[in-house]
């Protein structure tokens, strides 16, 4: 796509993203669907390599710390149980490409998706799970008493928070971290895109596009 070189070309050379995207995006005449795709999988190319060497394989839960950003997980699940498309970005985590998040809310599939992580915390066990939900957005109290009734029920050891910055929360920790989010990759020194795992590996789904 002549685009998403030419934005990661732009980033290479250290232009703003929100700026280098609007250029691009004009300039190609795309239409804001096309530009999610763009913010959500090109990044400069030295960001996308240090992202890279962040990631852990699963096997390095076994006995760890793990902090799971809840809602970035389920909302990505919960899209991909639906049939919508995802990507997989230049620095290889799963992006799901709806503009859900604020607007998120819990439904038949939440208890699906969950399922599906808490298959893979049973196989690789860590010594615990955090999960960090944000607690501005509705619903979250409901959550998280879902969220820890079904994770007993599951014999997994967790503990479910509520955070009104889980972000910075995830950023100071020195768990290793399971989210897709730009701003803790950046931060975080090691993660495990549970999400994307478990789309590609477990439900073998194919991405909509990979940069």
């Amino acid at each position: 796509m002549a685009a998403a070189a030419e934005l990661r070309y732009l980033l290479d050379r250290g232009y703003p993203k929100k700026s280098s995207l609007r250029f691009v995006g004009d300039h190609h005449q795309l239409r804001q669907e096309e530009r999610d795709l763009l913010f959500r999988g090109v990044f400069a190319t030295s960001v996308a390599e240090i992202r890279r060497r962040k990631l852990v394989r699963p096997g390095a839960l076994k006995g760890a710390q793990l902090t799971i950003d809840g809602h970035n997980v389920l909302i990505t699940l919960e899209n991909c149980l639906k049939g919508r498309p995802f990507l997989v970005g230049q620095d290889g985590f799963v992006r799901d490409v709806s503009r859900v998040f604020r607007s998120y809310r819990p439904t038949e599939l939440t208890r699906e998706a969950w399922s599906l992580v808490l298959q893979l915390l049973a196989d690789y066990r860590p010594s615990l799970a955090t999960v960090l939900l944000d607690a501005p957005l509705a619903f979250s109290a409901k959550l998280k008493g879902q969220i820890q009734r079904w994770t007993r029920e599951a014999g997994i050891a967790a503990t479910v928070k509520l955070s009104a910055t889980p972000e910075r929360e995830m950023a100071a920790a020195h768990d290793i971290i399971a989210t897709a989010d730009s701003v803790v990759l950046d931060r975080a020194a090691a993660i495990f895109d549970i999400a994307g795992h478990i789309i590609r590996r477990r439900l073998r789904q194919q991405p909509l596009i990979r940069f």
